[in-house]
C-alpha cells in the first residue's frame, strides 16, 4: 500500500512525457531580433543592421488547426548604400513592423517608418567663397528627412526547430525630402538573416489569444 501511494505521488509531481502538456514555441512571445542584411539600391550595393524589439503578439487559433501568429515589433536600423559617381547614403530608421506567421514557419511583414539620411557626394567638391577663393569641401553632402515603407516574406526556423534564426527578403521605398525642392524616391531590396535573443525588450509585451 505504501509503495502504491509513493508511485502515485511521483506521477503527480513528475508526469510522464506523454501526459505532460507541452507549450509550442509558436505559442510564446518570440523575443527581440538582431538583423543583418545585404541592401541593394537598384543595382548599387549596401548593408543594413538593426534591432527589432517585440511589442505585441496575437495568436489566432483557427478551427482547422492552422494557427496564425501576428507580431508587432519596433525596429531601429542603420543602413548604407553606395551609388558610384553620385553619393554614398547613410540612413537611420525607426520602423513599426507588422508580421503574420503561419504554423509552418512562413511569414509576411509590412514596415512603415521614419528616419534621417545623410549623403556624401562621390568625388572632389569645391566651394567658392564670397571673395572668390576656392577651397575643397571635405565630407560634402546633404541632410534629409526620410520616409520608408516596405514589405517582404521570410521563414522563421524557430517555429519548427530549436534554431532562433529567421531569413527574409524585403522590398522598400526610401523617400528623401526635401531633395532640391523635390521628393527623391529610391527603391531598395534586402536579403538578410535575423537572430532571435531574449531579455532585450524594454516594453512589457502583450499576448492575446483569439479562438476562431
Amino acid at each position: 500500500m505504501i509503495r502504491a501511494h509513493f508511485v502515485l505521488l511521483c506521477l503527480s509531481v513528475c508526469p510522464l512525457p506523454g501526459l505532460a502538456q507541452q507549450r509550442s514555441p509558436f505559442d510564446s512571445f518570440p523575443g527581440a531580433e538582431i538583423r543583418l542584411s545585404y541592401v541593394g539600391s537598384v543595382v548599387y550595393p549596401g548593408a543594413k543592421i538593426g534591432l527589432a524589439v517585440p511589442v505585441k503578439l496575437r495568436l489566432l487559433l483557427k478551427r482547422n488547426g492552422q494557427n496564425i501568429r501576428k507580431d508587432r515589433h519596433l525596429a531601429l536600423n542603420v543602413g548604407f548604400y553606395r551609388h558610384p559617381d553620385f553619393h554614398d547614403n547613410v540612413y537611420l530608421t525607426a520602423e513599426w513592423q507588422r508580421r503574420r506567421t503561419t504554423a509552418g514557419g512562413w511569414f509576411t511583414e509590412f514596415s512603415p517608418g521614419l528616419g534621417y539620411s545623410r549623403t556624401f557626394l562621390d568625388g572632389t567638391t569645391y566651394q567658392v567663397a564670397d571673395n572668390g577663393a576656392v577651397s575643397i569641401q571635405k565630407a560634402a553632402g546633404y541632410n534629409y528627412a526620410l520616409l520608408t515603407i516596405g514589405g517582404g516574406v521570410g521563414y522563421d526556423f524557430s517555429v519548427k526547430t530549436a534554431r532562433p534564426v529567421l531569413t527574409f527578403f524585403r522590398a522598400s521605398l526610401l523617400t528623401l525630402l526635401p531633395y532640391n525642392s523635390f521628393v527623391y524616391v529610391r527603391p531598395t531590396i534586402e536579403l538578410g538573416l535575423a537572430y532571435r535573443v531574449g531579455g532585450l525588450s524594454v516594453f512589457k509585451p502583450r499576448i492575446k489569444t483569439i479562438q476562431k
